[in-house]
């Protein structure tokens, strides 16, 4: 779990944020902090994503995301860095991510003081990830899940760039309820 209430907080906003936008859809996984198994051979290889969406996956209760099981990796991964965690998500997460086959993976320091800039984006393309030049006006236009993630007000935000909404976090969700 997050290393602060900043992390927490954030972590469990864009993972309800993500769940709410779909939660129509069967076949869209959103989970966040959950053991995600990547050999089967090795029940201790496995890391655990603050955020994942895996699309064409079943939404369904799960206890951990077993790679080889699902049959896919998750199309897009956040992970929002502290002081414990910058050189995991930087280096061996990263590393991780782009061999499974992440096709998305994104970072964001909520304090900004870890990462510089304060947000970044890879893509896989090809055979590995590529950083991802954000505009900081315009922010990320994720290719996976065609939703723009973006800095607003020191948070990382969701917009819906059909509607030009930001996707409600549980306390936004609860004041307009």
């Amino acid at each position: 779990m997050g290393e602060t209430d900043i992390h927490r907080d954030l972590m469990i906003d864009l993972i309800e944020a993500l769940g709410n936008y779909y939660i129509d859809q069967s076949q869209v996984y959103v989970s966040g902090n959950i053991l995600l198994l990547y050999d089967q051979a090795d029940p201790n290889a496995h890391y655990s994503p603050d955020v994942l969406v895996a699309l064409e996956v079943e939404k369904i209760q799960r206890e951990n995301y077993k790679l080889w099981e699902i049959g896919k990796a998750p199309d897009l991964v956040i992970e929002v860095t502290s002081k414990s965690t910058k050189l995991q998500d930087i280096g061996i997460k990263k590393g991780l991510y782009e061999a499974i086959g992440v096709r998305e993976y994104l970072l964001f320091d909520p304090r900004g003081e870890y990462l510089r800039p304060r947000f970044q984006v890879y893509r896989q393309e090809g055979s590995g990830f590529y950083p991802v030049l954000i505009p900081e006006d315009t922010g990320y236009l994720s290719q996976s899940l065609n939703l723009i993630f973006r800095e607003v007000d020191n948070q990382l935000r969701i917009i819906d760039p059909v509607t030009n909404t930001m996707l409600r976090n549980p306390k936004e969700e609860a004041r307009f309820a």
